[in-house]
């Protein structure tokens, strides 16, 4: 997350909690919708099914019709991309609307499990630790330039011209 207090460590947290909720609940598929690839036979074997439900993550409702498709999903701590954590910096209501997503995407599939909620209270415990670091901005970066200033952009979207 270049845009995130520690920028240089946060990553290897992510991996940590990433993996282990795909290593710990295989029965609670998850994508990674900004940073993740598809074979597009597959693609063609599911996206008529896809969800139209604006309230819900597309990422995992993609990932649960995989699944149910029987196709594999990997997670491989080698694919890096920079990424936003603009939503550590939302409103509490913003944030808490964005995280029901999460329990709305798996219960349309009636999906419920520990993992889920465990998951959902990782990124809960995470707004309450730096939503306040990132509001202050009282973080430690160690990529700014000489104004302060964190050097990673966003990357342009490669579909707008």
């Amino acid at each position: 997350y270049y845009d995130m207090p520690f920028p240089n460590s946060n990553h290897r947290i992510d991996h940590f909690l990433r993996k282990s909720i795909y290593s710990w609940a295989p029965k609670s598929p998850f994508l990674f919708g900004s940073n993740m690839a598809i074979r597009r036979i597959v693609w063609l074997q599911v996206s008529s099914s896809l969800c139209e439900a604006q309230n819900i993550h597309e990422d995992l409702d993609l990932a649960i019709h995989l699944a149910k498709s029987k196709q594999k999903i990997l997670y491989s701590k080698s694919l890096l991309s920079g990424i936003s954590g603009r939503r550590y910096s939302s409103s509490i209501i913003e944030f808490s609307n964005y995280m029901s997503m999460f329990r709305l995407a798996y219960l349309q599939h009636n999906i419920h499990g520990l993992a889920i909620y465990s998951a959902v209270g990782i990124y809960w415990l995470g707004y309450f630790l730096l939503h306040p670091l990132i509001l202050l901005g009282r973080f430690i970066y160690s990529d700014l330039d000489s104004l302060g200033n964190s050097v990673y952009q966003p990357r342009k979207n490669p579909m707008s011209d």
